[in-house]
């Protein structure tokens, strides 16, 4: 898990989720709130995303995280999207 830290100051923990069909999700949860942004990785294993989590720097990370709309948080994600 990674802490990154966006452009309007919000703290952001990033994690690697691993949902249906073998998809991977990097997993954007806003600390000290329920907002959560969630992008599909191409990593075919578990260990790939987190290695590919590893090696991305913050402004990569930031920069992915502002591309993303908010996610409900009781809904799972979409393997297809």
């Amino acid at each position: 898990m990674r802490t990154i830290t966006s452009d309007d100051g919000q703290l952001w923990d990033v994690a690697v989720q691993q949902a249906s069909y073998g998809a991977h999700y990097l997993l954007f949860a806003a600390r000290g709130s329920d907002e959560i942004r969630q992008a599909l990785m191409t990593a075919a294993t578990h260990i790939d995303a987190e290695q590919e989590l590893a090696e991305l720097s913050d402004e990569q990370l930031i920069d992915r995280l502002s591309e993303l709309e908010p996610s409900d948080p009781n809904e799972p994600p979409d393997p297809l999207a």
